[in-house]
């Protein structure tokens, strides 16, 4: 994953609210692997991550310049994408194709995801929500600690000691 700069990214911002289609595609071409990646971490779907990436540069893009962050942009950025996956998530939950569901076909491998799935999320219900973002994105999202603590900016030794703490 590219490291995050903090100052470009100010920089980048701050010159979007001036002159939105130079900087917006800037962002674009510099951050849209980010977004991806926070997308696919949630998602874990390719087609469904791309779907967000365009949804999230879309919203910004739409936004009002005084509507867009003056600080903490790294963290206003992944706000955003989460959100946009967890309501993603939210939508595609309430449609049901009634064709599908008949054609679908009996595995054992998904009791099992189920019943993993479940004690993962009993155990993580007890976790604060910094707690929950840290170990979905350690665990759920295979990323390094590094680029966690980056991306939520903290200290590594933070989310570390959150993730050893909520796994044992």
């Amino acid at each position: 994953m590219k490291k995050i700069n903090k100052n470009e990214l100010h920089q980048i911002f701050t010159n979007l609210r001036n002159n939105k289609e130079k900087s917006f595609n800037e962002l674009y071409e510099k951050y849209n692997k980010l977004i991806y990646a926070i997308a696919f971490a949630i998602l874990k779907n390719k087609e469904n991550s791309e779907d967000i990436v365009q949804i999230v540069f879309t919203k910004i893009y739409g936004l009002e310049a005084e509507k867009l962050p003056t600080s903490n942009e790294a963290s206003w950025l992944y706000t955003l994408t989460k959100n946009e996956a967890l309501n993603y998530i939210r939508k595609q939950k309430n449609e049901v194709n009634l064709e599908e569901i008949e054609n679908i076909p009996y595995d054992d491998n998904e009791i099992q995801e189920i019943i993993d799935r479940d004690a993962y999320n009993r155990i993580i219900k007890k976790l604060s929500p910094q707690e929950k973002e840290i170990v979905n994105l350690k665990i759920l999202g295979d990323m390094k600690f590094k680029d966690i603590a980056k991306l939520l900016d903290m200290p590594i030794r933070y989310c570390t000691m959150e993730v050893l703490y909520c796994i044992t």
